[in-house]
């Protein structure tokens, strides 16, 4: 375990993984080892950039990547995975870890089809609203957290100390 409160507490994570593994052999009716061995494989990246030249002048350039590093990167991916996917949620993390685990054993990218479909309703839901609104229309409530607007230029554009610069105005969501 990692991060904050969880940090050091080794029999926490023990409890965990064997929590997960007891809940992808009664899924699955498989192996929960050769489950786990499956999801490394498949959930570790074949290809990796690294940076190539010097003084100044940096491209990208593809690498393999060596398997440990392979499998260590798909065992931090799947923990990340599984940590961020239980917070806040009201599954446990042995089981946002076991469905992590199958999911990457079957090559299936479930999590994030999931966040994508909610974030594409979230999008339509964003564009329905604006269409129906003008701009005069909006209102300090509608505006989420502190939203920067650009609004036309400055009207003495000849003063030095204004020229070329747009005013900017903060607006706060009303409480």
């Amino acid at each position: 375990m990692m991060h904050g409160r969880n940090n050091g507490k080794k029999l926490m994570a023990v409890r965990i993984v064997k929590h997960a593994f007891e809940i992808i052999h009664l899924l699955t009716d498989k192996n929960p080892i050769q489950v786990f061995v499956d999801a490394v494989k498949n959930g570790g990246p074949r290809e990796d950039s690294t940076r190539v030249g010097s003084a100044g002048v940096v491209r990208r350039q593809a690498v393999d990547v060596s398997p440990l590093r392979r499998v260590n990167q798909a065992i931090y991916l799947i923990c990340t995975g599984a940590r961020n996917s239980a917070f806040r949620n009201i599954k446990s993390i042995a089981e946002c870890l076991a469905d992590e685990i199958m999911n990457c054993a079957k090559e299936s990218s479930n999590s994030y089809d999931e966040i994508e479909r909610v974030a594409k309703t979230e999008r339509q839901c964003l564009a329905d609203v604006s269409a129906q609104r003008t701009y005069e229309d909006v209102m300090l409530s509608d505006l989420s957290l502190v939203d920067y607007i650009a609004v036309n230029k400055a009207a003495q554009s000849f003063l030095p100390h204004t020229q070329g610069r747009y005013q900017m105005r903060r607006f706060r969501k009303a409480l």
